[in-house]
């Protein structure tokens, strides 16, 4: 199973997906399941798909199912970040990219469009969703250590692997800072 990624490139764009149609403004990105029906009106411009796993797509964006025929505005905030990064990466494409290159970009590119996203639907990227599991596992290391007069951010850190700092800043993202 896979996902595609449209953009419009010129002009706008009508749409037909699980009979419900819309109209696609140049540069918004509209994710599709690949295997459904679907129908995409367009007069003579270019339009940009990008075909994406379906593993890789969730890694990054975990509610992508959920997203399926729904737009992202290109011309503002993280949509437009996102829609100039697959703009940009199709039209390099043709010339090719040296090593791991284009994966590392095709990862940066993910998680712009998962900030697009979430920025326009309130939907978890990957990254966020990473981050809320390891404050739960912390939190709950915390909860059953709390009779130790011994526990320190530094003794917590450690037992997850990570800096004292990395955990500071998950709970001061939350407002709950961890001391």
């Amino acid at each position: 199973r896979a996902f595609l990624l449209s953009i419009s490139e010129e002009t706008s764009y009508t749409y037909r997906i699980r009979g419900q149609q819309r109209v696609g403004r140049p540069g918004d990105l509209l994710f599709t399941d690949a295997a459904e029906p679907e129908e995409i009106v367009h007069s003579g411009c270019t339009v940009i798909v990008m075909r994406v796993a379906e593993a890789l797509l969730k890694a990054h964006l975990p509610a992508a199912d959920d997203l399926t025929g729904r737009t992202v505005r290109g011309d503002s905030g993280a949509g437009l970040v996102a829609s100039t990064m697959v703009r940009s990466f199709a039209r390099n494409m043709q010339h090719g990219f040296a090593g791991s290159t284009c994966e590392h970009l095709t990862t940066a590119l993910l998680h712009s469009v998962a900030a697009a996203y979430s920025e326009a639907f309130g939907v978890k990227s990957a990254l966020t969703a990473t981050a809320d599991s390891r404050r739960f596992e912390i939190t709950r290391y915390v909860d059953a250590h709390l009779p130790d007069s011994d526990l320190t951010v530094q003794k917590v850190a450690l037992a997850f692997a990570v800096s004292d700092r990395y955990v500071r800043m998950l709970f001061e993202a939350t407002g709950e800072p961890l001391s």
